[in-house]
């Protein structure tokens, strides 16, 4: 496998133009408890600053956080959430330059091209409905969406119930496990995301295991 994968992103280097991108690093884990309703709980690399969460169902403060802005990669990425007027969903971004997330259990994964150029994939873990992002800055230095997994998911698998797992880079070309289950049983491979530096876009392309 290890062999076939490594054969397919060497053409896909053939074929490109492209800066090297770093191995994937851990910025940020945070979850957000929509069954227990106890609002947002962050982990790993983050600063926050926030309200407590006040839920209706248990009619009580939590542990958790309602509304506020957390900070990951040295305060380079920022969180905007609001629970009473967004729920399970989030600004990521900077201060009026941000997208617009779902949140469940949450990992960022920091990527940086040779040219210095600054990309986060974030997992959103969510069952048999996993998801995930990948979003940065363009040139005109406004955040974007460049991949997101759910809009890709029924056309390049068949289904948009997939489970997401190991993130990795090799070269120019960002690497997501997925498993999914399918009437012949479950599958399991990786979406690959080769950056286009000419075009400032990724491209999207998937390998199956035992192929």
């Amino acid at each position: 496998m290890k062999t076939i994968l490594m054969t397919i992103l060497l053409l896909i280097f053939s074929s490109t133009s492209f800066a090297w991108l770093s191995y994937p690093e851990v910025v940020g884990v945070f979850r957000f408890d929509t069954q227990r309703d106890t609002g947002f709980h962050f982990k790993e690399g983050t600063m926050n600053i926030g309200s407590q969460h006040y839920s209706k169902a248990r009619k009580a403060y939590t542990n958790g956080y309602g509304k506020g802005v957390a900070t990951f990669d040295n305060g380079n990425l920022y969180l905007y959430y609001d629970v009473p007027a967004m729920f399970n969903k989030c600004e990521i971004g900077e201060e009026n330059n941000t997208i617009v997330s779902e949140m469940d259990s949450n990992k960022i994964y920091k990527i940086v091209n040779g040219n210095k150029e600054v990309f986060y994939l974030m997992t959103i873990i969510e069952g048999n409905c996993d998801a995930f992002i990948l979003f940065g800055k363009q040139a005109n230095g406004r955040y974007v969406t460049y991949v997101d997994s759910k809009k890709i998911s029924e056309p390049y698998l068949g289904t948009y119930l997939a489970n997401y797992g190991e993130v990795s880079a090799v070269g120019n070309v960002i690497t997501v496990a997925f498993r999914i289950f399918t009437k012949e049983g479950p599958k399991t491979g990786r979406f690959l995301l080769p950056w286009f530096e000419a075009n400032q876009a990724f491209g999207v392309k998937v390998l199956y295991d035992n192929k």
